[in-house]
C-alpha cells in the first residue's frame, strides 16, 4: 500500500517529470515561475495576519484565541470547497480502478491511496492557511508547549474531515443515476458552489456598521468561527486551540475520535458506493442504450462546425475555457448586487453612471469612451483558449483531420467560423447587459459591437495560426492543452500587443483632437485591414499544418 500511495502521489503531483533528465529542468523552472508568482500574494496574507496579532499587542487585547479559532475555521471552510474537485478527479477522472483492481490489493488500501493522496494536497493547503496564524499566536500569546503541541496536531489533522465530507459528497452524487457521472453537472455544479459559498461568505459577515473597529473584527471572527462550526466535528478542535490545560486535551482527543469516526465512515461507504460499482460494471446498461447520431447530409464545412461545436461543449474543461472573460460578466454582477444591498444603496454604479452620462465633460469624451468599451468587450472576447488550443484539444485526433482530402485552408476556417459563432453570441449578450448599466445610444451600441467584433476576430486568426503551426498534441487531459499549452500565452501575448496598438492610436487621436467621425473610421479600418492580412497570411501558412508530427 506505501508503494501504491507513493505512486499516486507522484502521478498526482507530477514528479515524474524529474526523473527524466530532459525535462527535470524545465519542469523545476515552472515550478519557480509559479512560486515567484504567488509570492507576493501570499507575502501580503502573512503580513496581513502578523499585523492583525500585532494590533493586539500594541492594544493588550485579549483576543489572540479568537483569531486563532477564526483562521482554523476559515482553514476548513476553503479546504471543503477545495477538496471536491481534488477528490473527483482523484476518485473518478483517474480511470485507474481498472488496473489496480486485478493487483494483489484490497479495495480498502486503494482507496486509502486515493484518499490519502488528497489528503496530502489539503494539508499543504492548510499549512499556508493555518500555519501563519499558528505562529503568530506562539510568537505574541506564549501558550506553552502543551498548547502549540495540539495546534501543530490540529493542523496535522485539520483536512480530515472536510475531505471526508468532500469524499461521501463525491460519492453520493456520482452515483444518481443519469446525472451523476456528467462532466457538465459537476463543473456548473462546482463553480455554482463557489460563487454561492463567496455570496454567503459577504452576506453572512455582514454584520452591519461598526462604531469600533474592535468590535468589528471581534464580531467577523465571531462570524467565521461560527460558520467553522458547521462542519461536524471540528468544534472540539477550535475548543482545542482556545481551552487551556486538562479542558483543551480533552477536546483534543475528542476530535481524533472524531477524526477516526469519519475515516471509519469514509472507508465503509467508498467500499459501497466507489469499488463496488466498478466491479459490478455500472454504466455498461447505460452504454448499450446509446444510440448512434442520426446522418445528416451538407456541406463540409458546416458539418466541421458542427463537429467543433459537439467536441467543445461535450468537454467541460474545453468549454469553460472557450468562455473566457465573458465568465466574469455574471461574476462582477453578484458582487455589483451584494455590495449594493450590503451597503442599502449607497453602492449605486448605475444610477452614477447614469447621471455623468449628462455631464459635459462625458459628453466631448464620449468617442473615446465608446471605443474603449469596444476594446474592453474585445479582450473579453480574446481572453481564452477557444483559438489559440483549436487544434491542440483534438490531440492525437488530429491525424484524422489531416488525412482529411480537403485543403488546410478548409479546416482553419471551419475552426475560426466555429469560434467567431461562439464568441458572437456572447459577446452580443454581454453587449445588452452592458447597455442596461451604461447610458449611450443605440449607433454607439451598434459600433461598440462591430468593433469588438473586428478586433476579436482578427486576434482570434492571429491565435488560431499559432496553434496550427505548433499545436500540442502530447496531453492526457484536455485541460493540458487548453490551460498548460505555451500555444495560450503566445496568443495572449498577440492579442496584448493589438490592444495596446489600438490604445496608443487612441491616445494620439486624443491628443491630436480629431473629430469622432476619424476616430471611429480609422480604428474600423485598420482592425479591418489587419484581418484581412490575417486571414490572407493563414490561407498559406496553415499548410504547415501538413508538416506537423502526430
Amino acid at each position: 500500500m506505501i508503494t501504491l500511495l507513493r505512486l499516486q502521489l507522484v502521478a498526482s503531483l507530477g514528479l515524474n517529470y524529474l526523473l527524466q533528465p530532459g525535462k527535470r529542468g524545465r519542469k523545476l523552472g515552472v515550478l519557480l515561475f509559479v512560486l515567484l508568482s504567488m509570492a507576493p500574494a501570499y507575502t501580503g496574507f502573512v503580513v496581513l495576519i502578523g499585523r492583525a496579532y500585532g494590533f493586539l499587542a500594541a492594544h493588550n487585547l485579549p483576543f489572540y484565541d479568537l483569531v486563532l479559532t477564526g483562521m482554523h475555521a476559515l482553514a476548513q471552510i476553503m479546504i471543503l470547497f477545495l477538496g471536491i474537485p481534488i477528490l473527483y478527479a482523484a476518485l473518478f477522472q483517474a480511470n485507474d480502478l481498472s488496473i489496480l483492481l486485478p493487483l494483489p490489493l484490497r479495495p480498502a488500501h486503494i482507496l486509502a491511496a486515493k484518499l490519502g493522496v488528497a489528503y496530502v494536497l489539503e494539508l499543504i493547503a492548510a499549512a499556508i492557511l493555518f500555519a501563519p496564524a499558528l505562529f503568530f499566536h506562539a510568537h505574541y500569546a506564549r501558550p506553552g508547549a502543551v498548547m502549540l503541541g495540539s495546534g501543530a496536531l490540529c493542523l496535522l489533522l485539520l483536512p480530515a474531515i472536510p475531505l471526508a465530507l468532500c469524499a461521501l459528497l463525491c460519492m453520493a452524487v456520482v452515483n444518481v443515476p443519469g446525472i451523476g457521472r456528467s462532466k457538465w453537472v459537476w463543473h456548473l455544479g462546482m463553480m455554482l458552489g463557489a460563487l454561492g459559498a463567496a455570496a454567503g461568505m459577504m452576506m453572512f459577515t455582514n454584520s452591519g456598521p461598526q462604531v469600533d473597529l474592535l468590535d468589528l473584527v471581534q464580531a467577523k471572527m465571531q462570524q467565521v468561527a461560527q460558520m467553522g462550526r458547521w462542519i461536524p466535528g471540528s468544534v472540539f478542535a477550535m475548543r482545542a486551540l482556545a481551552l487551556p490545560g486538562a479542558e483543551g486535551l480533552l477536546n483534543l482527543a475528542l476530535y481524533g475520535a472524531a477524526v477516526v469516526g469519519w475515516g471509519v465512515l469514509l472507508l465503509a461507504a467508498g467500499e459501497r458506493l466507489y469499488i463496488r460499482p466498478v466491479v459490478r460494471g455500472s454504466g455498461v446498461a447505460a452504454r448499450r442504450r446509446r444510440r448512434a447520431d442520426p446522418l445528416h447530409a451538407g456541406s463540409f464545412l458546416t458539418t466541421y462546425v458542427r463537429k467543433e461545436l459537439a467536441c467543445t461543449l461535450k468537454d467541460p474543461a474545453v468549454a469553460m475555457n472557450a468562455v473566457g472573460g465573458y465568465l466574469s460578466v455574471p461574476i462582477l454582477l453578484l458582487m455589483y448586487t451584494i455590495l449594493k444591498i450590503q451597503t442599502k444603496g449607497q453602492v449605486d454604479v448605475v444610477g452614477q453612471l447614469a447621471q455623468a452620462a449628462h455631464s459635459p465633460l462625458l459628453q466631448r469624451a464620449l468617442p473615446f469612451v465608446v471605443v474603449g468599451i469596444a476594446l474592453g468587450l474585445s479582450f473579453l472576447g480574446t481572453s481564452s483558449s477557444l483559438f489559440a488550443a483549436s487544434y491542440s484539444k483534438d490531440g492525437r485526433r488530429l491525424w484524422l483531420e489531416k488525412t482529411l482530402p480537403v485543403p488546410a485552408w478548409t479546416l482553419f476556417l471551419g475552426k475560426f467560423l466555429f469560434g467567431m459563432g461562439l464568441v458572437t453570441s456572447l459577446n452580443a449578450v454581454t453587449v445588452v447587459v452592458a447597455a442596461r448599466v451604461v447610458p449611450l445610444g443605440v449607433g454607439e451600441w451598434l459600433y461598440i459591437l462591430l468593433l469588438s467584433e473586428v478586433v476579436i476576430a482578427a486576434n482570434g486568426a492571429i491565435a488560431l495560426l499559432i496553434d496550427c503551426r505548433r499545436p500540442k498534441v502530447d496531453w492526457k487531459d484536455t485541460v493540458q492543452a487548453v490551460k498548460q499549452n505555451v500555444n495560450v500565452l503566445l496568443a495572449f501575448g498577440a492579442t496584448t500587443l493589438t490592444l495596446l496598438l489600438n490604445g496608443m492610436l487612441l491616445a494620439a487621436t486624443y491628443r491630436l483632437g480629431l473629430p469622432a467621425s476619424t476616430l471611429y473610421a480609422q480604428l474600423l479600418a485598420i482592425n479591418g485591414l489587419l484581418l484581412a492580412a490575417v486571414l490572407v497570411a493563414a490561407r498559406s501558412l496553415c499548410r504547415g499544418l501538413e508538416r506537423v508530427s502526430v
